[in-house]
């Protein structure tokens, strides 16, 4: 890789702390603030702590990315300067900075919509910033490594942040990167009794394969795929597969990346063979109010409802991120489609049709995206047409990749109105 392309990369990171840190201490500047506007500022104190932790590594380990990923992540951090640059500028037009920039009460609203400017174009950076930052988790580089252990002495970490509370997000990171080497996952019990749930009383979500199922003696409710123990399976494969699926998705903060959290796997044999029939998976879902429960995007869809141009961008968000994630724990879904999503209420909402979260399940087709995978397909039409065209009828072309989940993800979206 060129050493123009890793000066250019670490030039603009640098940049982008630079006009990051100005943006922010714009803010503290200014005096007399209302509590609403504090609590606005605080905001965007958060969201640019995450950014800045997350540009100083980049900056740090950029001559160990190769050389598309270095570039990809140059526009990147282009894209993010020019957010903050305009961010800057609206903050400028409102009120002049410095140390005496005490702010008359009427031009408070100007100031609030200048921070609710700021807190979108961080946002937006924020959620381009992302994806890359993913993919150099993935990569097997030492130097990333050694990097992530100092964050502990990484002054950055705590540069913007109030409250004393060091930011967590290399932390974080550490934790997602042993996750995908598989670190500690051995210790890990994720096998659940057969009776600790009750299967007797099951409530299906119109148009889906996943079911909700309480746990015995609890109000908690879990959302269970099952995946049927077909003789044509290599079944210890697939029996390691789905556990270390459900230790891969055994995360608390799991939901930030629109997945579920695991709370384990179920195992049901046969009766009378005593052969293994069954694997399902348990996750945790948002609330356990039956009357107001999720349905499938399929579902909504149906409804022909007019949503909101957000509404929708925040759907799409969120399933990228989820099927992105799934790529970076070396994954592959290969069952994305909208009845396999569920669309759960705003629990904190009066409005029966707020739409609070996306969500992706349905992996009763996964698999480990290092391993063998079988051609054998159907010739279900609504299956197929959100599959990619090498992998559609009874015998696929092509084994299946990340970029047939990514495909089946593109038709989603197509659906949605994107």
């Amino acid at each position: 890789m060129s050493v123009e392309l890793v000066l250019a990369a670490v030039s603009a990171a640098d940049l982008c702390l630079t006009y990051g840190k100005r943006l922010i201490e714009a803010y503290r500047d200014i005096r007399g603030a209302t509590e609403a506007v504090q609590s606005k500022l605080l905001v965007v104190e958060a969201i640019w702590s995450k950014t800045a932790v997350q540009v100083e590594f980049v900056k740090r380990i950029a001559q160990s990315l190769e050389e598309d990923h270095c570039r990809i992540h140059l526009d990147v951090l282009e894209v993010l300067k020019s957010k903050l640059l305009l961010a800057i500028s609206m903050l400028d037009s409102v009120v002049r900075t410095g140390p005496n920039s005490s702010v008359k009460r009427w031009k408070y609203t100007r100031i609030r919509e200048a921070i609710d400017d700021s807190i979108t174009q961080l946002q937006q950076g924020q959620s381009i910033f992302d994806p890359t930052w993913y993919l150099i988790l993935r990569m097997g580089n030492k130097l990333i490594d050694d990097e992530l252990s100092k964050h502990g002495d990484t002054e950055s970490e705590t540069m913007f942040l109030q409250a004393g509370k060091p930011s967590n997000t290399l932390s974080s990171a550490q934790s997602i990167r042993s996750m995908v080497k598989g670190e500690g996952s051995k210790e890990m019990h994720v096998t659940l009794p057969e009776d600790g749930l009750d299967w007797a009383n099951t409530w299906t979500i119109k148009y889906s394969s996943t079911v909700l199922i309480r746990r015995k003696a609890s109000e908690k409710l879990y959302a269970v795929d099952t995946i049927t123990c077909d003789s044509s399976y290599d079944l210890p494969r697939l029996r390691t597969d789905t556990e270390t699926l459900a230790k891969k998705l055994k995360r608390e903060d799991i939901e930030l990346f629109g997945l579920l959290p695991c709370k384990g796997v179920v195992k049901r044999r046969n009766p009378e063979t005593k052969k293994l029939a069954s694997m399902s998976l348990a996750s945790q879902i948002p609330g356990t109010d039956l009357r107001r429960p999720p349905i499938s995007l399929r579902s909504l869809l149906l409804q022909q409802r007019s949503l909101s141009l957000t509404r929708v961008v925040e759907i799409a968000k969120q399933l990228a991120g989820a099927v992105s994630f799934i790529h970076t724990l070396d994954l592959v879904h290969k069952n994305i489609r909208p009845e396999t999503i569920l669309i759960f209420p705003d629990h904190g909402s009066d409005k029966s049709c707020e739409i609070f979260s996306a969500y992706l399940l349905g992996f009763d087709s996964f698999r480990n995206l290092n391993f063998h995978t079988l051609k054998v397909g159907d010739d279900a039409w609504d299956r197929n047409l959100y599959r990619h065209p090498t992998r559609q009828g009874i015998q696929a072309q092509e084994a299946y990749i990340t970029q047939h989940d990514v495909y089946s993800l593109g038709v989603c979206l197509l659906e949605l109105g994107l």
